[in-house]
């Protein structure tokens, strides 16, 4: 695998371990990967293979146990925490199986929030909102709070959400897990919009409705990736 100075995300020999008491478990192994703007890459295999925790390395929210990671062509360890925030607010959209919306703000006020973070007018924030509530045929949940929502219609509003920024990298946890293949085939369509975008787009999945999707396919088994 050769390095290439388009690559936003690059991993080489990433291994990820957690000790629990005298236990080891492994959630990566001996990983060699790149993506670059303008693909989407597809992480295939079942629950348990390594793709959340690949997906959660590379946004920096955990660090390897051995190997190096390059994000935006600078090595993660270059980035300070606070650099770390920054990047995730401004150039990296997550979609998380959990969603993490929060309770007390209605599915539109989720996703002004973080376009107001990127110095946009409340006005705007609101106008990309409708959009994007609309491309995913929710509109209807505007003024909902995620307490009032079904486990699919949160889905939308988070897929929403970690598209607004415009992100230049995205990450995306399962984001047809909840879905029929209507609503499903609604949002990975999204996600290859943005990939056409020439944004990066890299989404983990034990869906194969979307292998038709993806540019690039990846699978993943105990950990590793397997050719």
């Amino acid at each position: 695998m050769k390095d290439d100075n388009r690559n936003i995300v690059s991993l080489r020999g990433v291994n990820k371990t957690y000790r629990i008491n005298e236990h080891v478990s492994v959630g990566v192994k001996d990983i060699n990967f790149d993506a670059r703007p303008g693909e989407l890459v597809l992480l295939l295999g079942p629950s348990g293979s390594g793709k959340t925790t690949l997906l959660t390395l590379i946004a920096g929210l955990l660090k390897p146990s051995e190997g190096s990671i390059s994000l935006f062509q600078k090595p993660i360890e270059s980035y300070s925490v606070a650099d770390l925030q920054s990047l995730r607010a401004d150039r990296i959209g997550f979609i998380f199986q959990t969603f993490l919306l929060i309770d007390a703000l209605t599915s539109s006020q989720n996703i002004e929030l973080v376009v107001k973070f990127n110095q946009k007018s409340k006005k705007e924030a609101r106008r990309i909102a409708e959009t994007l509530l609309k491309e995913l045929n929710i509109e209807y949940l505007a003024d909902k709070l995620p307490a009032t929502m079904s486990q699919g219609e949160k889905q939308r509003v988070a897929v929403a959400r970690a598209v607004a920024n415009n992100a230049e990298l995205i990450l995306a946890d399962e984001p047809t897990a909840s879905l029929d293949t209507e609503n499903g085939s609604i949002i990975i369509e999204l996600l290859s919009s943005f990939a056409r975008d020439n944004k990066c787009v890299i989404v983990a999945s034990h869906d194969l409705r979307l292998k038709k999707f993806a540019d690039r396919i990846v699978f993943l088994d105990n950990g590793r990736i397997v050719e």
